[in-house]
C-alpha cells in the first residue's frame, strides 16, 4: 500500500504497534476505547507515501534544523533478498555500499518481499533491525496497481522476492546490489 495512489486508514490496539506504523508514515489519529475497554489506535497515511516523516512516533527533538524530506531523497541502489542477508552476517561489501549511499544524500531500497524472504533465514535479527531502520533505508512495497507486471516479472524469473527487487529497481532507475555470483 506504501506508493498507492490513495489514503490508507489502519487500527492498532497496542502502543507498540503506533509506534512501528508511525516509523512506516501512519500519523496517529485520536485514540479509543471499545465496549469491552480495550484502547484503539486508529492511524492515517496519505496516498503514495512510501517514508516515514520521522523514524517513530515521538517528533525530533530540534525541527528546525531538519535536513530535507525523506520523500525528496533519490533512491540509487536496491538491496536484493542475497544483500541483506550478507549484510546481517556482516558483509563490508553490502556496507561500503550503504555508506556510500548514504554520503550521497541519497536512499537505498529494502524490498519488503526480499525483507521478508531474508527474515525467514537470517540469524542475527538485531542486525535485520540496524538495517530496516538505517537513516538511509527506504522500505519499498508493491504499488497495488503494478499487479500485472509483479505477476509477469513473477513468471519470467521465478522468485516473487526477486521480481519485488526489479520491479522497485526499474521504478526508481537504480541498480540491484545482489551477494550472488554473476549477478
Amino acid at each position: 500500500m506504501g506508493q498507492a495512489p490513495m489514503p490508507i486508514y489502519t487500527e492498532v490496539t497496542t502502543l507498540v504497534d503506533q509506534d512501528l506504523y508511525s516509523r512506516h508514515g501512519y500519523v496517529p489519529l485520536e485514540p479509543f476505547t471499545l465496549p469491552d475497554g480495550s484502547p484503539t489506535y486508529p492511524m492515517w497515511r496519505a496516498p503514495g507515501q512510501r517514508r516515514p516523516r520521522h523514524r517513530s512516533s515521538t517528533p525530533p527533538a530540534r525541527p528546525d534544523q531538519r535536513g530535507p524530506a525523506l520523500n525528496d531523497l533519490p533512491i540509487r541502489l536496491i538491496l536484493d533478498t542475497s544483500a541483506i542477508l550478507a549484510f546481517t552476517e556482516g558483509s563490508t561489501a553490502v556496507g561500503e555500499a550503504i555508506a556510500t549511499v548514504a554520503s550521497e544524500k541519497a536512499l537505498f531500497g529494502l524490498p519488503v518481499m526480499c525483507l521478508a524472504e531474508a527474515a525467514r533465514s537470517v540469524v542475527d535479527t538485531d542486525r535485520l533491525d540496524l538495517l530496516v531502520n538505517h537513516p538511509a533505508a527506504a522500505v519499498l512495497t508493491v504499488d497495488p496497481l503494478q499487479w500485472k507486471a509483479l505477476a509477469a516479472t513473477h513468471r519470467a524469473v521465478g522468485r516473487l522476492d526477486t521480481a519485488d527487487a526489479l520491479l522497485a529497481a526499474a521504478g526508481n532507475d537504480c541498480r540491484i546490489l545482489s551477494d550472488q555470483p554473476g549477478q
